[in-house]
């Protein structure tokens, strides 16, 4: 093809990411319990910066200290928009919210664009782009502020070095994601840092002081920052890091089968495009090309299609970095608590996989032999170009009809957040009177947040019993309730925040319960 097609291809591309992105950026822009530190941090540093006594992590510290490095990122980014564009736009802190999400989802996004550019000697890196658009984890979470994030987006800045050959660049952003955002990304560094000096591409002393120098930066400028915030010395993910390995709190959350990221949750993050990845291996394509030639053409496939060999030069690269993917991937299957954003890491590089088996079904379908005066290849060209469409429409098309699904459906999985909305229609119907708010524990972890919250600047929030040390005081002081209990005495229902919801497949419908109650005091 045509290099202007290929350079149009890969920008369209790069708009379906971003497109995708964005959308579920608007479909959902609240947020759940996980992403709760991380966002409130974001509030209370754009508006009370960073020397103040008002910090919402004081009152409600949480299991272990995170870091405020990410929070302190997005807030210095945001403040520099707003101030540009305050001639023509009003903040207000709804705005702000939004626009702190859209600005971490534009660093995850330049991560993937330059990865997609590391590898673009060929349509490899216009398919990586295309295979992560259309899947609902990589582009739904690209928005949302959990450490994993924060930390995908410097991880993709590492495999963005990684395929220009450029280790040591590599390494040091995986210590960086480390130190700082996730301290279970030891486990890559571990996997891919043992691969660099089995392979030479690393010596031994060069990885020590490469570590060492770079996990000293980081762990001042961490160690400093969060000391601060925090008002003791700490090193967030060291603090993780005991709490969850050393002393294997996370079971807390609940456990998973050893096999859970094999069988379940990779398959549910990659959808159809996880069949690409064995492509990327094995020469399925062409086999598949010189089978159809033989039935459907009666003749024996030409050019590479009629090889004997399964694997080729394309195959090593692949497994040069599959293998330390599935080593990390399986290191981690023996932390008994799992979840699908813990794989964040190995996602990019498994995309990249199934982005490869797409691209040798694209060599196939329009490889550079010419087929002019040769009939029975250009038959065959014609052959390979179906499968390729049936394959690309199949893989591609189906998983994001299911990522559409997906966020459809959890759109609803943030009552509290909804509910915040609705609450502004009955609290203008009492105006002149003061409004004090009560959040319970279920409306606090489903969408409140710091923002909402303060888009009510006459409103009196309260969130007593949030934590077991909170005291926990009478409900007769508060004008409404944000309860998931529907009977209170003494308050009526106004409205209903529907949530937990499911697919029913036979009623073709997503359906939902009420999870959230609006509550007004009786008069």
């Amino acid at each position: 093809m045509d290099n202007s097609i290929h350079l149009l291809v890969h920008r369209l591309a790069q708009c379906l990411l971003l497109g995708t992105s964005f959308y579920f950026l608007i479909l959902c822009p609240h947020s759940k319990v996980e992403e709760s530190f991380q966002l409130q941090a974001t509030h209370d540093l754009y508006y009370n910066g960073w020397f103040s006594e008002s910090y919402d992590h004081l009152h409600y510290p949480g299991v272990v200290p995170r870091s405020f490095v990410g929070p302190s990122i997005l807030v210095v980014l945001c403040h520099i928009i707003t101030t540009v564009l305050s001639p023509f736009i009003d903040w207000n802190p709804l705005q702000v919210q939004f626009l702190s999400r859209f600005v971490l989802l534009i660093l995850v996004l330049w991560g993937w664009f330059r990865l997609a550019k590391s590898i673009n000697h060929g349509w490899k890196g216009t398919y990586l782009l295309l295979v992560t658009a259309v899947q609902f984890h990589m582009t739904f979470y690209a928005s949302r502020m959990l450490p994993n994030t924060f930390a995908l987006a410097v991880i993709l800045h590492a495999y963005a070095s990684y395929q220009s050959r450029n280790i040591k660049r590599a390494a040091v952003g995986l210590v960086i994601a480390t130190c700082i955002f996730r301290c279970d990304v030891l486990l890559l560094l571990f996997s891919f840092g043992l691969n660099w000096l089995i392979r030479k591409q690393l010596t031994i002393f060069g990885a020590l002081q490469l570590g060492i120098a770079t996990g000293a930066i980081c762990l001042f400028f961490t160690v400093i920052l969060d000391s601060h915030l925090w008002r003791y010395w700490v090193w967030p993910e060291g603090m993780v890091f005991y709490y969850n390995t050393v002393l294997g709190k996370s079971s807390n959350w609940g456990t998973s089968p050893w096999h859970f990221y094999f069988t379940s949750a990779i398959p549910k993050a990659m959808l159809v495009t996880i069949f690409l990845i064995p492509m990327s291996i094995v020469r399925i394509p062409e086999k598949l090309i010189s089978v159809a030639s033989n039935i459907f053409l009666r003749q024996k496939s030409s050019g590479t299609a009629a090889t004997n060999a399964w694997l080729d030069a394309t195959s090593y690269q692949t497994l040069e970095y599959l293998f330390p993917t599935v080593c990390f991937i399986a290191l981690y299957s023996f932390l008994g608590h799992k979840e699908v954003r813990f794989l964040f890491p190995a996602f990019p590089l498994l995309n990249l996989a199934a982005a490869t088996g797409l691209e040798r079904f694209h060599n196939v379908a329009f490889g550079r032999e010419n087929a002019k005066d040769k009939p029975n290849l250009r038959t065959e060209r014609k052959l390979g170009g179906f499968l390729y469409v049936a394959v690309v429409a199949s893989c591609l098309l189906l998983t994001l009809m299911a990522s559409l699904t997906f966020a459809h459906i959890s759109k609803h999985n943030y009552p509290g957040g909804h509910a915040m909305r609705s609450l502004k229609d009955h609290l203008s119907l009492n105006q002149g009177q003061i409004n004090k708010v009560h959040i319970d524990v279920a409306s606090a972890m489903t969408g409140v947040s710091l923002f909402e919250q303060r888009a009510f600047p006459s409103v009196m929030f309260d969130k007593a019993g949030y934590e077991k040390q909170s005291s926990s005081r009478g409900k007769e002081q508060y004008t409404h309730l944000l309860s998931e209990d529907a009977e209170v005495a003494g308050f009526q229902i106004l409205s209903t925040s529907p949530g937990r919801p499911r697919l029913d497949l036979r009623r073709r419908q997503i359906v939902t319960e009420d999870a959230i109650y609006i509550l007004g005091r009786i008069q």
